[in-house]
């Protein structure tokens, strides 16, 4: 009977610990109501696959002193101490300027 108990008390916990959990990310992901359409922040190793193209090659570009420089390609924007994201629409409209 004990053992019983216990089992329910385990079962309990990890029924609420998953509601949190759930009810975090929804809160998360609830779409601001003033901006019309989401900003979408996209960093490097997504960016890689996105445009083909290497990570020093992307790093080349975004470098003045690289003969590789590319004065239309986006720069990235700073989320933290070392981590640099690109918004999806600078990328997707310099995509379209290529063509």
């Amino acid at each position: 009977m004990e053992h019983a108990k216990k089992l329910t008390h385990i079962n309990d916990d990890a029924v609420q610990a998953q509601y949190h959990h759930t009810r975090y990310n929804a809160a998360l992901t609830k779409p601001a109501s003033k901006i019309p359409y989401p900003i979408q922040v996209i960093r490097m190793k997504d960016l890689v696959v996105l445009l083909g193209l290497s990570r020093s090659t992307i790093y080349n570009k975004i470098n003045p002193r690289s003969r590789w420089y590319d004065k239309r390609f986006p720069m990235p924007l700073r989320l933290g101490g070392a981590s640099i994201g690109w918004l999806l629409a600078d990328i997707e409209e310099w995509l379209h300027s290529l063509s």
